[in-house]
């Protein structure tokens, strides 16, 4: 994975990297900074306003489903490994693995008749949580093409990310 360079505004920089800057000062995203090239940069300012400090996600409730609670272990490790790099690629794995999952359980659901057969019923349980998944499908998405010219995940979307799928249960 290449790493990518990150030109930010002044606002942008904390004032303990400020010694001489530009306009054009290159920052290791190391630093956590964001950049201001591309979409996510725009975001940078409402991330300063969340204050997100990221922890790895715990481990999700047991299903007692063997198949169901692997595929959640699974989804919570690719999101681990993007709380650890912040990078676009793991990103991307979060995306695919989630993915994976949520088709496997929406057919898993209908098979086993969960909240009803039709999940376009807007009454179903069913219904309601494959909506769910496709929400959270939406915003992992947009995130993905917000991070396509930096690489750089915000960490107030990773934070979104996890705290969707701690309310949907996956």
């Amino acid at each position: 994975m290449r790493t990518p360079t990150l030109t930010l505004t002044l606002h942008q920089i904390p004032s303990r990297l400020k010694s001489s800057p530009s306009q054009d000062d290159e920052v290791d995203p190391a630093q956590g900074l964001e950049c201001s090239s591309c979409k996510c940069g725009e975001k940078s300012k409402k991330e300063e306003e969340a204050d997100v400090d990221l922890e790895e996600m715990a481990p999700l409730k047991t299903l007692d489903v063997k198949l169901l609670d692997e595929q959640h272990e699974a989804c919570v490790s690719s999101l681990n490994a993007l709380v650890k790099s912040r990078g676009r690629d793991e990103l991307l794995a979060v995306q695919s693995c989630i993915q994976e999952h949520f088709r496997f359980e929406e057919a898993f659901l209908a098979k086993h008749q969960f909240g009803g057969l039709d999940s376009e019923d807007r009454f179903s349980a069913l219904g309601s949580h494959a909506r769910d998944h496709e929400r959270i499908m939406k915003h992992i998405g947009e995130g993905v093409e917000d991070c396509s010219e930096c690489g750089v995940v915000p960490s107030y979307l990773v934070a979104t990310i996890m705290d969707n799928l701690k309310e949907t249960k996956t």
